[in-house]
Parts: C-alpha cells; structure tokens; sequence
C-alpha cells in the first residue's frame, strides 16, 4: 500500500477530516492533501507529528522496513532515506493491479535496497571531498 493510501485509511479510521488532521499534526490542509494523493512524502519531523496524531510510531506510519532503511539512513543520512522511500513506492506502484505474495514483494524491497546501496557506494567517487562524510575511507586520500 502506498504511502498517501495508507494515510488516508488511517485518518478516516479514526474519523478526521483532512483539514483536522492537519490542525492537530501543524500542517496545512493542503499538505495532507497532497501526501494522500501521492504528490509528495513528508520529512521526518512532519511524519512523526502526523504518526502521533494517529497513535502510530513514523515507522508504521510510513511502512518502513525498520531494520534495512535505519540502515541506510545511517550509512547515507536522512535525504538517502527519503530518495530510496520514493523510488520504493514507485516500484510498488508498478506492480499496481496485480497480487504479489508478500514474500515476494519483501524480496524485491530488499533487492532495490541492495541495488540503491551499490550505486550510492560508487557515486562516492564522484562527490567533491569537502562534501564526503567519510573522508578516512576516501580513494584519494590513500
């Protein structure tokens, strides 16, 4: 399930309407529009706020994979996190219509997640050295 689908049926489950959600969370009504219509995905402080309101943790809230995204959010920060997040629900969203066994569905997250790893390994060569985190593993410097 999509990220704005899944906000939605939470939010009509506990009986709030976009403009209340939004109230309680501190956003505006339209930025909860455009999260349930899939136009863009919240920052981190904004889906904590929006998971408290629905009585969730942000994980749950965004269907995060715990384990294998805090992973990658450690090794490549928080904008890696949100760029795989959006590159995993667009994978999903291909397969729209059609029912994939959930094993299978996990098998391909961690495939894409593996994929995204690899490539973010070896564009590191390509980041200025005053921008790269990891200086004490840079190919330059050795």
């Amino acid at each position: 399930m999509k990220f704005g689908e899944r906000l939605k049926q939470l939010r009509t489950e506990k009986g709030l309407t976009q403009l209340e959600l939004a109230k309680k969370a501190g956003i505006t009504g339209r930025m909860v529009q455009r999260y349930e219509n899939g136009v863009c995905i919240p920052h981190d402080s904004t889906s904590e706020k929006l998971a408290e309101v629905l009585g969730l943790t942000a994980d749950e809230l965004l269907g995060r994979d715990g384990q294998a995204v805090a992973e990658l959010t450690d090794r490549f920060g928080e904008r890696a996190q949100r760029d795989f997040l959006k590159q995993a629900e667009q994978f999903s969203s291909l397969m729209a219509g059609g029912e994939i066994p959930d094993e299978d569905k996990e098998a391909a997250f961690m495939m894409i997640m593996k994929a995204y790893t690899i490539a973010k390994e070896k564009n590191k060569v390509f980041i200025p050295k005053k921008y790269r985190k990891d200086k004490k593993n840079d190919p330059d410097s050795q």
